[in-house]
């Protein structure tokens, strides 16, 4: 009798409503700890951008170019001020934990994971810029897994952490919770099916993704750096010319890479693909670079 009560009460807990369940792996999901998870990340980057990223003689403050993009688009609609973009993501992730009707009780070692499962997800990223480092070197592809130019380098240690942290929150914010959500909601009038639509999904915001980093591209002294540069050149010197500025191992990456963090981000949620994504630049700019 007494075992037949303990599979009741764990077939009744599997079928439960996710807001009720309380193991780790779909708590860590829910918008309320991904909240409390990004809010000292958020800070650390608004203090730090303060502290390292400005520069007080010419009143210039080096920002990430998610944030530059989507501050801009806060002033079309006439919202200027301070940590627009970071309390946006408050006030989005609020929302949705008020829609989904979540409790509200915060559980401190499921935020403690998230931190070590961010960690645990850079691995994988690490091996993978590793192979297609060494697979763009035998091709002649150009780098891959590259972060910035000389310009990270020459920064402070603090600096670059800054940056590192800044671009997990604000280029998953970009190219995750906005861009997903506006890919799958153009398709659901054309496409029916929920999996073909998180593929197209996937797919478009990778590419984009991989768009959106200038290391992808060669620089040209006529039209600039970058992937408007490029469809600049294809307009004035035609496909093969465009096409020979693609650093095919660097995009290669980056696209790879955006397949990985969009995964993450449908399967694990937006704090831990945020952590994962800091984890990994910060890697790369601060622990990486000052062996190198």
């Amino acid at each position: 009798m007494r075992r037949i009560q303990e599979r009741h009460r764990a077939k009744t807990k599997a079928n439960a409503p996710e807001r009720w369940r309380d193991d780790y792996w779909t708590l860590s999901k829910l918008p309320l700890h991904a909240l409390v998870f990004l809010v000292p990340l958020i800070m650390l980057y608004e203090v730090g951008s303060i502290w390292y990223l400005r520069d007080p003689a010419a009143n210039v403050t080096t920002q990430i170019r998610a944030e530059s993009l989507l501050n801009l688009f806060f002033q079309y609609f006439g919202v200027i001020g301070l940590m627009v973009p970071g309390i946006t993501i408050a006030v989005v992730l609020l929302v949705m934990h008020l829609i989904r009707k979540d409790r509200w009780t915060v559980r401190p070692m499921v935020v403690t994971g998230m931190f070590l499962e961010s960690a645990m997800w850079v691995l994988p990223l690490i091996v993978l810029a590793a192979v297609v480092t060494d697979a763009a070197a035998r091709m002649a592809w150009g780098g891959a897994g590259s972060q910035g130019g000389d310009s990270l380098r020459t920064m402070a240690w603090q600096a670059r952490a800054t940056i590192a942290v800044g671009a997990g929150i604000y280029e998953e914010l970009l190219f995750r919770l906005v861009l997903i959500a506006a890919v799958d909601t153009v398709l659901k009038a054309f496409v029916q099916s929920s999996q073909t639509r998180v593929v197209i999904c996937v797919a478009v915001t990778s590419l984009c993704f991989a768009a959106y980093h200038d290391a992808a591209f060669t620089y040209d002294p006529a039209t600039g750096q970058g992937f408007f540069s490029v469809i600049d050149t294809m307009l004035q010197q035609g496909p093969g010319a465009a096409l020979a500025r693609v650093k095919w191992g660097n995009a290669l990456f980056y696209t790879a890479a955006g397949v990985y963090f969009a995964c993450i981000y449908l399967y694990r949620g937006f704090g831990v693909v945020v952590g994962t994504h800091a984890a990994y630049d910060l890697a790369v700019l601060v622990l990486l670079s000052a062996r190198s």
